[in-house]
């Protein structure tokens, strides 16, 4: 069997050899120093000379790369890797990559991004198709990458280096694939639309952490990889981004057919040929068989009405025309967690086991995900996902980054909500992250601001449609007067 090597096994001879011929110098015997070096290196080539030796990374130089300026085909002083360098260091494959730097995020810059990466594209493509077909070939599945190489050629397989190049456009994806490319690098230095970094760029405006992981349009481009059957590179992203391309990606498949974690780790540290044909089987699987749907979880009850309310928009939103088209939902409603206003307000811990159980039960019962309408409760956010292993809906940090893509030039944003969400700040502190201030109703106004239908009830004379003796649509306007002040009253 073909095993890939990304380090050539050369230079681990040599670091074997040292020792050796150090030891037989000091025995004063060189002939057998020489002899032992010799045998060393035979086995080396001949264990090397059985693999596949792929280098899964190799930065092309821009669009004049395979130009008779900048020439693969020769040996290029200012190319480390080309064609003639791979045939004398016994390198049968080599993914090349369009790398594209990360830029501003606006229309003109993801414009950019995706011209640079077609460029470096049609590059690497004319150095197999059109250059030296000859000497090497396009691939685009492992089988093709083994073909090849016993062929003799080198096998030429396509990246890209920063999801920056996608855009805002999910189509983007099968483009790329269509021309071959076969895994995406999801970020580089700095944020971009589909993660968060771990280099957060401060001179674009990053922040120590923007998304919490995957953005919302990265997990639909997660689906979409796993739809095609591309490989998600997860080099240079955050924790947190990580974290949520493991939840989503294949190996999750891996895991529900039976795979061990040691058997996953191998996979994914070791065999490059065989973590793309999994990434391409799950592919096919998903394409071809019933997969299980996934199930949205949602944890209610804080309050009841809120949950009810929640569920009902979900269902008018959803784009059905029978009852099939509809998501498969878990409910589980828990009336009985204490109250989270005084739990914050009293720094008391002790209502934490009652929500880990709450989302802990959802879990077990098959959700993939969870979302969780009520705004308190999010202030133990964290305690609730370390406890699970899928992931919880953040209801706050998805508000506040559906306003900003919303509403890119707002820079003031006015909340009207109850008395223990606006003490929590967790509003606040989102919407700050994300350079934007907020405007809070005074204390008279928010004195009662809850929904009919949620605990406690409004005060005597109130109706659903005022607060505090003012229509809402008055507090609201209110707020709208203190942002724009031209606003009329």
């Amino acid at each position: 069997m073909f095993r890939v090597r990304r380090v050539l096994l050369w230079w681990f001879a040599c670091a074997l050899v040292w020792p050796v011929g150090f030891r037989h110098t000091l025995s004063a015997e060189p002939l057998g120093q020489a002899a032992a070096e010799e045998d060393l290196r035979a086995k080396a080539r001949r264990i090397h000379d059985r693999a596949i030796t792929l280098d899964s990374h190799v930065d092309i130089a821009g669009a004049q790369y395979a130009t008779p300026q900048l020439d693969p085909g020769t040996d290029h002083p200012r190319l480390k890797c080309d064609l003639v360098k791979m045939a004398a260091g016994g390198v049968d494959g080599v993914f090349l990559a369009a790398f594209v730097p990360q830029q501003a995020r606006d229309a003109d810059g993801y414009r950019r991004a995706y011209q640079t990466a077609m460029e470096k594209i049609s590059a690497i493509r004319r150095l197999a198709t059109t250059m030296y077909p000859d000497r090497c070939e396009l691939a685009t599945t492992p089988d093709e990458v083994e073909r090849i190489a016993a062929g003799g050629k080198r096998a030429i397989m396509i990246g890209i280096e920063n999801g920056y190049a996608v855009g805002t456009d999910l189509s983007n994806v099968g483009r790329f694939y269509d021309l071959g490319v076969r895994y995406i690098t999801f970020c580089h230095n700095g944020h971009n639309q589909l993660c968060d970094s771990c280099n957060p760029a401060p001179t674009l405006g990053d922040q120590e952490a923007e998304h919490r992981g995957l953005s919302p349009l990265g997990r639909q481009v997660v689906a979409e990889m796993n739809r095609l059957g591309m490989m998600i590179d997860v080099s240079h992203a955050a924790p947190s981004s990580f974290r949520d391309v493991v939840a989503l990606n294949a190996t999750v498949e891996l895991v529900r057919r039976g795979y061990t974690a040691e058997a996953i780790a191998k996979i994914w540290g070791g065999n490059l040929l065989r973590v793309w044909r999994e990434v391409q089987a799950t592919a096919v699987r998903q394409r071809c068989e019933v997969v299980p749907p996934r199930i949205l979880g949602i944890f209610g009850g804080m309050g009841p009405e809120a949950t009810a309310n929640l569920y009902r928009e979900i269902v008018r939103l959803t784009r059905a025309s029978k009852d099939q088209d509809h998501i498969p939902t878990l409910i589980y409603s828990f009336p009985q967690v204490p109250d989270r206003t005084a739990a914050i307000q009293n720094r008391d811990r002790s209502i934490v086991p009652y929500l880990v159980e709450g989302v802990s039960r959802l879990e077990r019962a098959g959700a993939s995900l969870i979302v969780i309408p009520c705004n308190t409760a999010h202030y133990f956010y964290d305690d609730m996902q370390q406890a699970v292993q899928i992931p919880i809906i953040h209801m706050i940090r998805e508000t506040a980054d559906a306003v900003v893509a919303r509403h890119p030039g707002c820079k003031t944003i006015g909340l009207l909500a109850t008395s223990g969400t606006i003490q929590s700040g967790l509003y606040e502190k989102e919407f700050r992250a994300r350079g934007l201030s907020v405007v809070l109703p005074d204390r008279l106004r928010c004195r009662w601001s809850m929904p009919p239908g949620c605990w406690p009830k409004p005060p005597s004379g109130h109706t659903p449609s005022s607060c505090c003796g003012q229509p809402r649509s008055r507090v609201g306007m209110d707020i709208a007067s203190r942002l724009c002040p031209s606003t009329e009253p």
